[in-house]
């Protein structure tokens, strides 16, 4: 009984070993499978690129500056309408020959919101200072143009004209154009009639090309030193068709001549028993020049004299001119025939 009892126990606990030896393989294959499944992890979601808070850079728009000359304000002594850089264009006077207007030298005129100075005078808001002391303007508007003007006479009087664009000719000659293509300020003085004309942001090329056409007009003071090089070419009356062509050629005075010029310019196409006809300077007066047309040598019979008044554009002969003054011209007979109806322009 005993011995059963006994085998029973050693049965059981084999029976136990081996129920937990299966438990553990059990587990452990069990074990094993899991560990042998591939994880499949989920893709990893890219995340967005993050918005750039740097603002993309924008080109800025030009700012505009406005060119209209402001009358109001002006007229209270506020420039602030006319900033920019002014220089001058024009520039003249009565000298020996009379008044003339040649291209100005390029120089600026001081002008801030408050300020005008210039030529030995200043102006500061509704007063005008020179050397004489302070004077008060008075305004007046006439065609387009603003005129400033001392109230009260002085020792000194002054000017200055503000003209807006395109309201004057008075300086086509100078600008080339028919009319002012800048803003314009003329500033004149009773003292020799000294007259500065400025115009608003004046380009390096226009100036230049202002300077360019200057050099080529009539040259008074030239001819005065017997250089008729500003006279050279084809001159012609729109009235008759009639020509007189000044060549490069110069003649001496011959022995024999009753003129006491001692050069002329040869005209062509007008000799007469082997003598040239030559223009030869003559006296100035009021910016014109009053030459001749002629012969040197007494060979030809007759005086054979013409007068022939020189008029540079820009100059007005005489009240009774009505030629095209923003042109130089000749005035055949000097004018004692009537200017338009004599005048000739040059052609080329």
């Amino acid at each position: 009984m005993r011995k059963q009892v006994m085998l029973l126990t050693v049965t059981a606990l084999a029976t136990l070993v081996l129920g937990a030896c299966g438990n553990n393989q059990k587990s452990s294959s069990d074990s094993s499978t899991k560990s042998s499944k591939v994880v499949k992890k989920a893709p990893k979601k890219e995340k967005p690129a993050a918005k750039s808070s740097k603002k993309v850079a924008t080109k800025p728009k030009p700012k505009v500056v406005s060119d209209k000359m402001n009358f109001a304000q002006i007229e209270k002594g506020d420039f602030s309408s006319l900033t920019g850089t002014w220089t001058e264009i024009a520039g003249g006077g009565n000298g020996i020959g009379g008044f003339q207007m040649e291209v100005g030298d390029g120089r600026k005129l001081s002008l801030t919101p408050s300020t005008i100075k210039t030529m030995g005078m200043s102006v500061s808001g509704t007063t005008l200072t020179d050397n004489n002391g302070a004077h008060k303007l008075e305004f007046d508007v006439q065609k387009g143009a603003l005129f400033a003007s001392l109230q009260n006479d002085a020792a000194i009087n002054w000017g200055v004209t503000f003209y807006p664009k395109n309201t004057t000719s008075a300086y086509s000659d100078i600008t080339g154009t028919p009319k002012n293509t800048q803003n314009l300020i003329e500033v004149w003085t009773s003292n020799n009639s000294a007259t500065q004309v400025f115009a608003q942001n004046v380009t390096a090329a226009q100036f230049k090309a202002m300077q360019a056409k200057a050099a080529q007009g009539m040259h008074l003071d030239q001819v005065a030193q017997n250089d008729f090089s500003s006279l050279v070419g084809t001159w012609k009356n729109p009235q008759n068709g009639d020509t007189i062509v000044v060549t490069s050629q110069v003649q001496n005075r011959t022995a024999d001549s009753a003129y006491p010029n001692a050069k002329g310019a040869v005209i062509s196409g007008q000799d007469v028993y082997g003598q040239h006809e030559v223009l030869m300077n003559g006296e100035r007066e009021s910016g014109t020049m009053h030459a001749l047309l002629g012969y040197f040598s007494n060979k030809v019979p007759g005086t054979n004299v013409s007068s022939l008044l020189l008029v540079p554009k820009g100059v007005t002969a005489s009240i009774d001119d009505d030629s095209d003054s923003t042109q130089d011209r000749m005035i055949l007979g000097g004018g004692e025939g009537g200017y338009a109806e004599k005048a000739y322009y040059l052609v080329k």
